[in-house]
């Protein structure tokens, strides 16, 4: 018997040993995350303090240079917020016992984010979506994500949004998010799931980490996210999740 047991023992030891690297990885990350925030917020509001109140006293190039140091110090907050955000998904093992109701929870989601769909002059149309087996509050994130990427990458027109799903098998729902936005160039479709990747400049605000969350949500929840989008024509986000028992 104890022969029979014995290759199992070091690949237990081994699997073990690598849960405990993560998780001390895992929370020095945090901690180096929530230290830096600190002194990274005092930079940018040292430097609007000296623009206040030395202004008289500056030139041109030194405001100039004052207005780089708050944007750079304000940029690197975003990053490591973004950062922080995608270490709490990655390390938090994921509750798929939860019957999400998706319309409820998009009701919620509209109602928090009412004053920046209201700002946008945005138009959300969702109804008759099912009730899936998931984490709430990771399928909140998704969402939220979702949507935030229909108001910033947004067209002409005040930005659209409809959200809908399908049965597709007997255990999945399909859901689609389509906006109808500036749209995305076929040869960047995969690398927009890439942590940090940004198709644009400062012009769109973001660190280039919602859809990467994303992805990692649906990833969790044994679904796939995806984009079909075409230049000038809107994008479709889809991702699968199971249906609920």
């Amino acid at each position: 018997m104890g022969n029979q047991d014995s290759p199992d023992k070091p690949l237990e030891t081994s699997a073990e040993r690598q849960r405990e690297t993560d998780e001390e990885w895992s929370k020095f990350l945090d901690a180096a995350i929530h230290d830096l925030r600190a002194p990274v917020r005092g930079v940018a509001t040292l430097a609007q303090v000296l623009q206040q109140t030395k202004e008289d006293r500056l030139d041109e190039e030194g405001q100039q240079l004052l207005t780089l140091i708050r944007e750079g110090a304000t940029h690197l907050d975003l990053i490591l917020k973004g950062m922080s955000s995608y270490s709490a998904v990655v390390q938090t093992p994921a509750d798929l016992k939860d019957r999400v109701n998706m319309n409820l929870l998009l009701k919620m989601i509209t109602l928090e984010m009412q004053a920046r769909i209201q700002a946008a002059d945005a138009t959300i149309l969702y109804s008759g979506l099912p009730t899936v087996k998931g984490d709430r509050q990771a399928l909140k994130v998704l969402l939220q994500n979702l949507i935030d990427n229909g108001l910033v990458y947004r067209g002409s027109n005040a930005p659209g949004l409809n959200i809908s799903a399908e049965r597709t098998t007997e255990d999945t729902w399909k859901f689609a998010v389509q906006d109808n936005g500036m749209g995305i160039d076929p040869k960047y479709q995969q690398q927009i799931f890439q942590p940090f990747k940004r198709l644009h400049g400062k012009e769109f605000p973001g660190v280039g980490l919602g859809l990467a969350i994303s992805e990692r949500v649906v990833g969790i929840h044994h679904g796939r996210l995806w984009v079909e989008s075409a230049i000038g024509h809107g994008s479709t986000f889809f991702f699968t999740l199971p249906v609920a028992d």
